[in-house]
């Protein structure tokens, strides 16, 4: 897809969504660093507060790269609580 599409910038979180069981866009904007443990997401439903999580399988470059690797998104190397930061800060 073309960098000024308008699609384009939606596509990596719909991709997301699809490939990790249906999540939705308020429990992905949500998500943070801590709640990926050994390759899996866990996370509390919003609507529904039922504790779900699904593998991360390896995906697409352009949806790991925008969605879980993107510059503003870099997972927190250091203290616990960088790691309880958000993955997606803007969308809260």
């Amino acid at each position: 897809m073309a960098p000024d599409s308008l699609l384009y910038e939606p596509q990596p979180y719909f991709l997301f969504s699809y490939y990790g069981q249906g999540i939705n866009f308020r429990d992905i904007a949500f998500l943070k660093w801590s709640d990926i443990v050994d390759g899996r997401v866990f996370y509390q439903r919003a609507k529904t507060g039922k504790c779900l999580q699904f593998k991360l399988r390896p995906l697409k470059p352009l949806l790991t790269t925008t969605v879980l690797r993107h510059p503003t998104r870099e997972k927190p190397t250091s203290s616990r609580s960088s790691l309880s930061r958000s993955i997606y800060p803007p969308y809260q």
